[in-house]
């Protein structure tokens, strides 16, 4: 498995588990009504079905539709690769901002996890998983970020993970799911770790600290992929998980996205990460809890900017950019009008490398 193609059997579409799934998750109706019927003949999936519903259509036109028009109007072409370091399990924003995107990594501290009712525990348990389900989004589509404090909480013990609110999005957006398959780095590319089963018609794969999602519009060739890796970008295990070849090989001359990152790429245990985002990196789409301005080279870079940048929130406080704020003030940045970063004044850069 490398770049952004998939070399796929005959018949790897005919196996609807994994879309059964995420459409189940998502709330929206399940070709195969014998499909885990005991779920989806009750009551509770019939709550879980409306508040989807109603919650996704409001956020379909406030958000997604807002943010693929600026897309449209402000990146040169859609990216088909996009690197999402502390991103966690956000597929949401990735797909809004990126629709055309084939080749993705996400890369947060919560575990992979692993899909709900392939057990007797969980399926015991469907009603509290349907619930954390809702729980678990509700601060992303609200807040444009997840709070990665509250997911561990939300995500309770039936629910386990990054893996079921990835595949969740993916149907909301409107995709099938082909399959999942655990992943791992090696020699800075994303390899299977049982590559003999990596089109097995099971929802029964053991996932490990990284997985990968096949996923398609319906009818269209081929399949793109989105991967999630449970990983620590500080300077300490940086190389030594393989990280650094990663960006060098697979998304060099791609697209950095940084949102809600936690202003870490401004600490110093984090500059080996930051170092080679901006040496790979064409273009870097970033909140002001991203990238720090005073990071990039200003002779090799040009800049947009959008929204509005007013400094931090309290509980980043220390995290001013007085070079940033300068930057707006001598410029005219093109308004947004949609949420972005923590700051109910968003704002965000748009760096090109020159």
């Amino acid at each position: 498995m490398s770049g952004n193609e998939t070399t796929d059997p005959v018949d790897t579409f005919s196996y609807r588990g994994y879309t059964n799934l995420a459409n189940l998750l998502a709330g929206k109706d399940i070709d195969d009504k014998a499909f885990l019927k005991e779920i989806t003949s009750s009551a509770a999936f019939e709550t879980h079905k409306a508040s989807m519903s109603a919650m996704w259509e409001r956020y379909q036109m406030s958000s997604i539709d807002v943010i693929r028009q600026w897309s449209q109007e402000n990146l040169k072409e859609s990216p088909d690769t996009v690197f999402y370091p502390f991103g966690g399990p956000d597929f949401n924003y990735l797909s809004s901002f990126f629709p055309e995107c084939r080749l993705a990594v996400l890369v947060g501290i919560e575990q992979a996890g692993k899909l709900p009712f392939i057990d007797k525990l969980s399926m015991e348990h469907y009603t509290e998983i349907l619930t954390s389900l809702r729980t678990s989004i509700s601060s992303n589509v609200g807040l444009s970020f997840f709070q990665t404090l509250n997911m561990a909480e939300d995500l309770n013990s039936y629910l386990q993970g990054t893996l079921p609110v990835v595949t969740m999005f993916i149907a909301l957006h409107g995709y099938e799911v082909i399959t999942i398959n655990p992943v791992m780095i090696k020699d800075g590319k994303l390899v299977y770790t049982e590559p003999d089963k990596v089109f097995a018609h099971t929802l029964d794969k053991k996932i490990g600290d990284g997985f990968e999602v096949l996923y398609r519009k319906h009818g269209e060739k081929g399949a793109r992929r989105v991967c999630y890796l449970n990983s620590n970008l500080s300077n300490e295990a940086f190389s030594k998980n393989g990280m650094d070849k990663l960006i060098g090989k697979t998304f060099k001359g791609k697209l950095t996205f940084l949102k809600a990152a936690s202003y870490l790429l401004h600490q110093p245990e984090f500059s080996e990460v930051r170092e080679a985002i901006l040496q790979n990196s064409k273009t870097i789409l970033s909140g002001p809890s991203g990238m720090p301005y005073e990071a990039y080279d200003k002779n090799k870079w040009n800049f947009r900017f959008f929204g509005n940048y007013v400094g931090p929130i309290p509980l980043f406080s220390t995290c001013v950019q007085d070079d940033l704020k300068a930057a707006y003030k001598s410029t005219t940045p093109s308004p947004i009008n949609f949420r972005f970063d923590y700051h109910t004044s968003s704002s965000f850069t748009l760096a090109e490398k020159k």
